[in-house]
């Protein structure tokens, strides 16, 4: 594979789990080394791009951090397609996020390509004295799911490279990898933001109607 061949891969990685997590901190902490104790609830999709070398080939990752919230849950089934990975993240302090791991499991089978490569994530291993999930229970989980575990934190750093360069290297190890196109990915994600516009703008007129039903009701009676 010559210079330019290696430049054209790219490989996507989508983030998915419960609201709160920590996706997006995590995908900040890989991207940009940075980290934020306050962080804003993601809506819809948020996307960064990382240049890498895995086993002498330089690739191109396009990752992305899905929303969690049910709400925007069925606009973000619709991008699993031409994944190379997707990485399942709950917190270590949360055995409600650890249990809606089937759920997003039962995503992945039913809405991504076949061949895709699936990580368990366990966050916020930093909070040890918070911990609900244990090591033993979320790898016995990992092993019947055939995933890669690891427990992480973005607040410290612990591990998180090391999610993207080993799932990148099961990838790498399948005799036909799933890539994708950057050019798609981009039509892709237009699209689904403008869903998720044309979503909340209902959601929105529909509050802004039930405020006004609310201001009509305690009005009644009076004066």
């Amino acid at each position: 594979m010559n210079q330019s061949q290696q430049s054209q891969e790219v490989y996507k990685i989508i983030l998915v789990g419960d609201q709160g997590v920590g996706k997006s901190s995590i995908l900040l902490r890989y991207t940009k080394d940075l980290f934020y104790r306050d962080y804003n609830v993601t809506i819809g999709l948020e996307f960064a791009s990382k240049k890498v070398t895995i086993q002498d080939n330089s690739l191109t990752l396009q990752i992305w951090d899905t929303a969690g919230q049910e709400a925007f849950r069925s606009i973000a089934r619709s991008f699993y397609r031409n994944s190379a990975a997707i990485i399942i993240v709950f917190k270590l302090t949360s055995r409600e996020s650890f249990q809606s791991i089937s759920g997003w499991v039962k995503d992945i089978q039913e809405n991504s390509d076949e061949g895709v490569v699936i990580s368990l994530v366990g966050n916020m291993s930093d909070l040890e004295s918070e911990r609900t999930v244990t090591t033993e229970e979320a790898t016995q989980k990992a092993k019947e799911l055939n995933a890669l575990y690891f427990e992480t934190s973005a607040a410290t750093g612990s591990n998180i490279d090391d999610i993207f360069i080993n799932s990148l290297e099961k990838v790498s190890q399948q005799l036909n990898p799933i890539r994708t196109n950057s050019e798609q990915n981009v039509r892709d994600s237009i699209q689904l933001s403008q869903k998720i516009q044309s979503q909340n703008q209902v959601k929105q007129e529909q509050n802004g109607g039930k405020k006004q039903k609310q201001v009509e009701s305690s009005n009644k009676g009076c004066c």
